[in-house]
């Protein structure tokens, strides 16, 4: 399951480089003032991988996240802290 999950991150990384890519050769031909309504698309497409890799990036983070804050420790003093006196 891991093994699927690492190449469907990866396949929509690429694609949201790919997306990107189109979309930037695309602007920088609108320097000559003309912007075709077709880059829209890709634009668009790149948003919305970006968007499904950063949910599935949070829900692969949240263990770790919810993890790391069962580990907190606790408000007081510290386990070598002496009393005065």
């Amino acid at each position: 399951m891991l093994m699927h999950r690492i190449s469907a991150a990866l396949l929509w990384t690429l694609a949201a480089v790919v997306a990107f890519a189109v979309c930037a050769v695309w602007i920088a031909d609108a320097q000559r003032g003309v912007v075709s309504a077709w880059v829209i698309l890709p634009f668009f497409w790149s948003a919305a991988v970006l968007a499904v890799v950063g949910h599935h990036l949070t829900q692969w983070l949240a263990p770790v996240i919810g993890h790391l804050a069962r580990r907190k420790s606790l408000a007081g003093p510290r386990g070598s802290a002496e009393l005065p006196g």
